[in-house]
């Protein structure tokens, strides 16, 4: 894997999009951290790269291969998916039940 790869690949995702600094605010992430490392040409902690992927409604896959899959998603269902992740458990299993989601059942992280 290429650190630089990964940099070139958050450059082609955040084309007309949000800057990178406004990204970095909305998910606590630090922009001078995220500088340095780009500057130095490292890859960014793991969680960071997953906000700047869901940020730009890309995947991880793509940040680190630059392999584009077909999934994209709107404003709403990635609204909908942060607070499904930041969602309490009594919330979360609301959420199962209305979906018919068997939480037991082994999940893939790729949408068919």
């Amino acid at each position: 894997m290429d650190a630089y790869l990964f940099w070139k690949n958050i450059d082609e995702a955040r084309k007309g999009k949000r800057p990178l600094k406004d990204v970095c605010k909305q998910f606590g992430i630090t922009y001078q951290r995220i500088a340095d490392q780009r500057s130095e040409c490292r890859f960014p902690k793991l969680e960071d790269a997953y906000f700047l992927a869901l940020s730009y409604n890309v995947s991880l896959e793509f940040l680190l291969t630059g392999e584009k899959e077909d999934l994209c998603f709107s404003n709403r269902t990635l609204a909908i998916a942060k607070a499904c992740e930041q969602a309490k458990d009594g919330i979360l299993e609301s959420i199962e039940k209305l979906l018919d989601i068997d939480p037991k059942k082994e999940t893939s992280s790729k949408i068919s």
